[in-house]
């Protein structure tokens, strides 16, 4: 503060400026907060969420968390099919895109991911869509673990004392692929041993900056263990959009309350 947070975000066309081609007052769109200046190093190796210049509306720049918001016509995506509820989870689901890109899931491979939560329930559903064979979910929460089953997870698992002999038996060569979306620096260092020798851990939750974890990296070398992180999204927002659009995944379920703008301060 004073900055306006908001950064998940989807409304109506109220002006446009005069060099914005495409768009005009009532169009419904999605936009996608991420203002990459197109011209440092890193953009022009097209990794643009490593910008030297980075901006991002709701964190440097002005948010959504108002009645108006002021955006560069480059961040606007049409959209159609959607209530602009779902189309605030475009920009979630194109971080995940993102950091599934990153872990690059194979055909058939054994998934398990940490953290029921928006975020773990959407890398559920889209590497699902990869082809992940099975996808096992672990939280503490059992309503969380029951919309994971609803949502297609073909194992949940509590987070408690019997968690490690539970997930033992479910994989016992480990998993192909291991996503930690709880941003639980403990958590994280206690999933490297439930990855496959050979498989991925992907650190896609947020750990506190400055938070530190023990590895044993003769563990990483003699295992063929890959360590994979994701920061936000890089131009993966019309994906996104579009496997939302289709109906590919659900957003509906993970919807909590509905806040008026006038009681969120609350």
């Amino acid at each position: 503060f004073p900055l306006i947070p908001g950064h998940e975000f989807a409304g109506v066309v109220e002006k446009v400026g005069a060099n914005v081609k495409g768009f005009k007052p009532g169009d419904r769109v999605a936009v996608d907060p991420s203002v990459f200046c197109e011209y440092c190093y890193f953009c022009h190796q097209n990794r643009g969420n490593h910008c030297e210049n980075w901006n991002g509306l709701g964190v440097t720049l002005p948010g959504a968390f108002a009645e108006y918001v002021a955006v560069p016509g480059k961040n606007l995506f049409p959209i159609r099919n959607l209530s602009f509820a779902e189309g605030a989870f475009v920009e979630p689901l194109a971080c995940v895109v993102y950091g599934q890109e990153r872990a690059r899931p194979r055909l058939g491979d054994e998934v398990l991911i940490f953290g029921c939560g928006p975020i773990g329930l959407l890398h559920l559903q889209l590497i699902r869509l990869a082809g992940a064979v099975s996808v096992t979910m672990v939280d503490k929460r059992p309503d969380r673990l029951q919309l994971a089953r609803q949502l297609g997870a073909q194992h949940v698992v509590m987070a408690d004392e019997g968690q490690q002999e539970r997930l033992k038996s479910i994989a016992p060569y480990g998993f192909d692929v291991v996503i930690d979306a709880t941003g639980v620096p403990k958590v994280v260092e206690s999933a490297v041993q439930y990855v496959k020798s050979g498989g991925k851990l992907l650190f896609f939750g947020v750990c506190p900056n400055k938070s530190a974890i023990t590895i044993n990296p003769y563990e990483v070398y003699k295992r063929d263990l890959e360590l994979i992180g994701s920061f936000a999204l890089n131009k993966n927002f019309q994906a996104a959009l579009n496997i939302l659009e289709s109906g590919a995944i659900d957003v509906k379920p993970l919807i909590g309350m509905t806040v008026n703008l006038e009681d969120f301060p609350k």
